[in-house]
């Protein structure tokens, strides 16, 4: 915490309000006999509360060192104290600040505050965000802010299953009118990040294999259970064999190479918009068993199931999909990728989904778990005794690996 001792005139008129707070907000109410009762008791205790009159009575001077000050003292009380009645009253003064200083606020009191709310979204819980969001208008807005801004937004976004909550609805409304930039392309409705980029691709082809591309995805997305049946994989090679397989792979494998969220932060989750074509994508190319075509899924897994913090995985449904999808491959790469995933991904259900994976495929192959990653594992063309020869000139070189380990 800044050192009260460093502290201009206004800061410590500040503090002593703070200070006043944390004195003064034991006999706060947090209960009663119903919940009107509970609101008249809290008015009552506002209305004689010395510290918020002194709030109301400050200059604003030390009304903008107060909010300046706001984040690491309520930061304080949620980490050290995490005192209820105190953090009400935090929040009450801390509002009031913000509804009685001149607007526009100094932009370097707002890039300062927008930087705390990105940072840390458990005190950013606690803080008067919708009323801060309130005060800002766009034309306010600079580069830097709107940075922060954008990775906030991402925090309201809707689950990967497209679920969200009024406030979070509504927070999200207004953080979007204050990063749009005009003249900046907008998302297309029902696209996400990665849905445009592939749908504006589709958009220059003529109509016939647009058509077609079209078709795919809306098969792509009418997959809903975890592992297609034969059904759907019998779809799949009609619409794979109508636009040419030689055409349908190479594409899907440039696709996914964008990752699950391309242009986004690292904050950003996969939006359901993306993440109901992504699933099906995988399976087609997992239904090609191509070594390459494994690489990638492995790569998109990866990417799916990287933890973001207090949110979750970047892509769980996704990211399962891309695990059963190779376990069901038939090729030595899809083995070796299920290896690399278990030795990468670190979100516990995805483990344990990875290891069943590799049991399954071993079970199908009548061998140990152990016995087919050593099979799949590259040979860096060596023969069936660890021994290989190689032409230096007109001399050979000859290179041997030993069951221990060691090369001669």
């Amino acid at each position: 915490m800044s050192d009260p001792g460093k502290f201009t005139d206004a800061e410590k008129q500040a503090f002593a309000i703070y200070e006043l707070i944390l004195a003064t907000s034991g006999d706060r109410p947090y209960s009663g006999q119903s919940v009107e009762q509970m609101l008249r008791d809290i008015a009552n205790w506002k209305a004689r509360s010395p510290a918020l009159k002194a709030m109301d009575q400050a200059s604003p001077e030390v009304r903008l060192a107060f909010l300046n000050h706001s984040f690491e003292w309520l930061k304080a009380q949620t980490k050290e104290r995490h005192n209820f009645r105190i953090t009400s009253t935090l929040r009450e003064a801390i509002a009031s600040a913000l509804h009685a200083l001149p607007k526009p606020l100094p932009a370097e009191t707002v890039e300062m505050l927008l930087s705390d709310l990105c940072k840390d979204a458990w005190t950013r819980g606690y803080f008067p965000f919708d009323e801060f969001l309130a005060v800002l208008t766009r034309e306010e807005i600079t580069d830097g802010m709107r940075a922060d801004l954008r990775s906030i937004f991402l925090q309201y976004a809707p689950s990967p299953t497209g679920k969200n909550d009024k406030h979070s609805v509504a927070v999200r409304s207004v953080i979007g009118a204050l990063i749009r930039v005009d003249g900046e392309k907008q998302l297309d409705p029902g696209r996400g990040p990665w849905s445009q980029i592939v749908f504006d691709e589709l958009a220059s082809k003529n109509n016939i294999t647009r058509a077609g591309w079209e078709g795919l995805l809306e098969h792509c997305k009418s997959l809903e259970q975890a592992v297609p049946g034969k059904k759907w994989n019998k779809r799949t090679q009609e619409l794979t064999a109508a636009l040419g397989e030689e055409e349908v792979l190479p594409t899907l494998t440039r696709w996914l190479a964008l990752g699950p969220t391309p242009g986004q932060p690292s904050e950003a989750r996969s939006p359901i918009e993306d993440s109901a074509y992504q699933k099906g994508v995988v399976w087609i190319l997992g239904l090609s068993h191509n070594g390459v075509a494994a690489t990638v899924i492995a790569d998109f897994g990866i990417a799916c199931l990287r933890k973001v913090r207090m949110l979750g995985a970047v892509s769980q449904k996704v990211g399962f999909a891309c695990v059963q999808a190779l376990g069901a491959m038939r090729c030595n790469e899809a083995i070796a990728q299920l290896s690399r995933l278990r030795a990468k991904v670190k979100y516990t259900v995805a483990r344990r989904l990875i290891e069943k994976s590799l049991r399954q495929a071993a079970e199908r192959a009548g061998m140990t778990t152990d016995d087919l990653e050593d099979s799949c594992v590259e040979r860096f063309g060596l023969d069936a005794e660890g021994k290989i020869e190689i032409a230096i000139g007109d001399a050979r070189a000859q290179a041997r690996l030993s069951e221990l380990g060691k090369v001669q």
